[in-house]
């Protein structure tokens, strides 16, 4: 694992550790969206294409080529395939995503991309509005989804969380 991986893995696991202990943002109602002066997102995706926050694997399995990847922390980790992006985050054609499933429903999706990242930059933000910075991330915060976009020598990561994860506890 290259040092940019492992620094956006322990980036990772310490955003999703004040998620989770709630040092972050207050916990919210599971029935409302996040409200918080911190929210920068204008757009909020709830998820990517048709898959959304809180969807069952069992009906994602009838619907999309899967292959399981493993379990951690409570969580069990697929390989998704997207037949067709239809322009979601200016992608286009097939995408394989990585689905992170916990308790059987849906909580985060991870895409690798390649092409030029401030470009990206760019037309997310033009989407979903200005990131935040941190340690070389871009941050977008939305009342249903948190999104994290960064880049090494392989190319782009975007990272897309289900704030359903700030009530999870472990």
């Amino acid at each position: 694992m290259n040092i940019f991986r492992k620094t956006f893995f322990l980036i990772f696991v310490v955003f999703t550790w004040l998620i989770l202990s709630g040092l972050m943002q207050p916990t919210v109602q599971a029935a409302s969206p996040a409200t918080s002066h911190e929210q920068n997102m204008t757009y909020d995706p709830g998820g990517f294409c048709d898959l959304h926050w809180g969807e069952p694997l069992n009906q994602i399995k009838q619907e999309y080529r899967m292959k399981l990847l493993g379990y951690s922390y409570g969580m069990a980790r697929y390989w998704v395939l997207i037949p067709d992006a239809h322009g979601e985050m200016y992608l286009q054609g097939p995408v394989m995503a990585k689905a992170c499933f916990y308790e059987g429903r849906l909580l985060s999706i991870t895409i690798f991309m390649n092409g030029g990242f401030e470009e990206r930059v760019r037309h997310i933000s033009h989407r979903y509005g200005t990131p935040r910075r941190f340690e070389g991330l871009y941050v977008w915060e939305g009342p249903y989804t948190t999104m994290l976009l960064g880049q090494d020598d392989k190319g782009i990561t975007l990272m897309m969380l289900s704030n359903v994860l700030k009530k999870i506890r472990m």
